[in-house]
Order: C-alpha cells, then sequence, then structure tokens
C-alpha cells in the first residue's frame, strides 16, 4: 500500500506543477476563466495528496520524531552559551 501511496503522492504533485504553469500561462494570455480551471486542478491535486499522507502516514511512516534516532534534548537541562 506505502508503493501505491507514493505513486498516488508523486502523481498528485506532477499534476500540482502542471496546475501552476497552466494558470500562469492562461494569465499571460489573458484567459481568466482557463487561469481557474487549471487552479482547481491544482486545488483537487492538493486534496488529495493531503488525504494521501493522512490515510497512510507521513513521509516517516508514522514514526514519532523521538524515534528517529537523533539523541533528545534532556528537558530539565538549559543551553548554555559561550561564556564571557
Amino acid at each position: 500500500m506505502v508503493r501505491r501511496a507514493s505513486v498516488v503522492r508523486a502523481s498528485c504533485l506532477v499534476v500540482f506543477a502542471a496546475g501552476i504553469v497552466g494558470m500562469i500561462i492562461t494569465n499571460v494570455a489573458d484567459d481568466h476563466d482557463g487561469s481557474i480551471a487549471f487552479g482547481m486542478v491544482a486545488l483537487i491535486a492538493a486534496v488529495v495528496l493531503i488525504a494521501v499522507t493522512w490515510v497512510v502516514g507521513g513521509p516517516a511512516n508514522g514514526r514519532d520524531l523521538a524515534d528517529s534516532g537523533r539523541p533528545r534534548a534532556d528537558p530539565g537541562r538549559t543551553p548554555r552559551g559561550p561564556r564571557a
């Protein structure tokens, strides 16, 4: 399922980028209806991208940032700056 999600994400990003390019081109060509149509296409691609990421999980596959292997800061200690 994660493989399919990455394909859907990549497709959404391509459609989103094409929508932005379409908005720019149709706006330069003074076709406001076309610009709105490309904007709606980009909007739908963005909503699908958000929905797929929400359902499947983010790039970390649902792992918490605390489990990323990085050392965590101790909340009881305050960082010290350079001594004067």
